[in-house]
């Protein structure tokens, strides 16, 4: 279950990388259901994305879907006896 977490944290942290990216080039993007979905079974990563890349700060859906991924992943950590 571990290795789950940190799989999907790595992702959203690079799926976001790769979308701030696109938008600085104005390419085709990912969509939002996508990163949010993805963010809500992985917050750590969400939210250290939004920081380092400055990417999607202003949208309060997406720290509150990541705090909701970072309060699951903790619940879930906290079950397999790692906390």
């Amino acid at each position: 279950m571990i290795k789950f977490i940190v799989i999907t944290n790595l992702l959203i942290f690079i799926l976001m990388g790769i979308d701030k990216f696109l938008a600085v080039k104005n390419l085709s993007r990912i969509p939002e259901k996508y990163l949010l979905l993805i963010g809500l079974i992985s917050g750590f990563g969400g939210i250290l994305s939004m920081f380092i890349f400055r990417h999607k700060t202003r949208k309060t859906k997406f720290l509150i879907v990541f705090i909701l991924g970072l309060i699951f992943n903790i619940f879930i950590i906290s079950k397999v006896g790692l906390l």
